[in-house]
């Protein structure tokens, strides 16, 4: 299957479990990747897609460092066993990773920015999962021990 083909027909490439769908930033490309993945690899890409479709933001808090980082419209999978939200870290130094459930969506100078909750399409993707999480201070908190 060539890339064209691949890029036609993404619900295919779900079933074949061979190859996922990466979002970052807002852009959408596909990278294929072995047969063989682990459980956490999968949450991890299920939880790329629920950020994909509800659009929240994203960040996360690593063990060596005192502050999370910066809210990012999503995160990438640049290679195995590192994800990248402002820079590559390594997954099994991830303490968490927050959602924010309020999308904020900019319309114009003129048009109020349009505001959306979407706490309950985000606690329904990681509970369709199996992903467990808690909520701190209005966002959801998914704890990096079952990510890796």
């Amino acid at each position: 299957m060539d890339r064209e083909e691949l890029e036609r027909t993404p619900e295919g490439i779900e079933k074949r479990r061979f190859c996922y769908v990466m979002y970052r930033f807002g852009e959408e490309r596909f990278v294929i990747i072995s047969s063989s993945r682990s459980r956490h690899m999968d949450r991890l890409i299920a939880l790329q897609h629920l950020i994909g479709n509800t659009c929240c933001k994203i960040r996360l808090k690593v063990y060596h460092e005192e502050l999370a980082t910066e809210w990012r419209g999503g995160f990438g999978l640049p290679t195995r066993g590192y994800i990248e939200v402002s820079g590559p870290e390594r997954i099994s130094d991830i303490e968490w990773i927050e959602l924010d459930p309020i999308v904020v969506t900019y319309i114009g100078r003129l048009v109020p920015p349009k505001v959306t909750v979407v706490i309950d399409e985000i606690i329904l993707g990681l509970n369709n999962e199996g992903i467990e999480y808690k909520t701190v201070k209005g966002s959801i908190r998914v704890y990096g021990q079952q990510l890796r």
